[in-house]
């Protein structure tokens, strides 16, 4: 699911970066662990959804929908996605 992704200066003064990234999410796949990393994305096909471990409904996106996933710690929101879709969904990603 993760491929090496250019990183662009950030426009903050902290020195960092933001990852670009196209992805393809096999149909059926979903991570296992627990991400505390802020994206920003838009669902070019198919359809995802997010689930919190703070118990909050997932998010779900479908094709042509743009979402924000804010950076969480463990327990107040952290994320992990799986494709619901019946073939692979196609994602942009802004990774912070």
């Amino acid at each position: 699911m993760d491929r090496r992704r250019p990183r662009y200066p950030g426009q903050g003064g902290g020195g960092g970066g933001q990852a670009l990234g196209y992805r393809r999410v096999r149909e059926g796949a979903h991570r296992e662990d627990w991400c505390e990393e802020g994206h920003r994305g838009y669902v070019v096909s198919g359809e995802i959804e997010y689930e919190f471990d703070d118990g909050r409904e997932p998010l779900r996106a479908t094709q042509g929908e743009a979402f924000l996933l804010p950076p969480a710690v463990l327990g107040s929101g952290a994320h992990r996605g799986r494709n619901t879709a019946r073939k692979s969904t196609r994602l942009f990603l802004i990774d912070d």
